[in-house]
């Protein structure tokens, strides 16, 4: 297994870019594919565009949380992790449909690793922008994307990551 590090850092601009169609139309994942099962169909690209970004071709384990009588007019949420060989990422990724008929879509992906929050910053995360304190917590932007923060904790045993996104306006 590829440790998280190598998946920390990503570009939504590029899953945004594939989901535009700038990639060829792939089979959607598993997880995507079983809400579509169920019913949920308008904002399964979202979810799709989402997940890819997190975990990339790789599988992973996945639980939905949705609306049992309207499936597709409500937000989905799919609570997902993933093993890699320095720990287990766990992410929550929301989508929901809009008035305008397209879809928006979120995720907090949360993993801690055994090396401080300094070395991180200095080597994984050293191209992100300082955005500010949040009670003691440094947030830092991904230099490639307005929507894109990670927040980095000290705890006893090495750092807390917690990375958001959004997307807007999803087709």
């Amino acid at each position: 297994m590829n440790g998280f590090r190598a998946a920390a850092v990503g570009v939504l601009a590029v899953a945004l870019a594939w989901a535009q169609g700038a990639a060829a139309q792939e089979k959607d994942n598993q997880a995507v594919e079983a809400a579509k099962q169920l019913g949920f169909r308008t904002c399964a690209k979202t979810v799709s565009v989402l997940t890819d970004f997190i975990y990339g071709k790789d599988s992973f384990s996945y639980v939905n949380t949705y609306n049992t009588k309207e499936i597709d007019r409500h937000a989905l949420l799919m609570l997902t992790s993933k093993p890699y060989s320095d720990g287990t990422s766990v992410a929550a990724v929301t989508t929901s449909p809009t008035p305008a008929g397209t879809c928006d879509g979120t995720f907090v992906q949360v993993f801690m690793i055994a090396e401080s929050c300094p070395k991180l910053r200095d080597t994984t995360f050293q191209q992100w922008k300082y955005y500010m304190d949040l009670g003691g917590v440094a947030l830092y932007e991904d230099p490639s994307s307005d929507s894109l923060v990670v927040a980095l904790a000290s705890v006893p045993s090495g750092c807390l990551i917690v990375k958001t996104g959004m997307i807007f306006n999803m087709p």
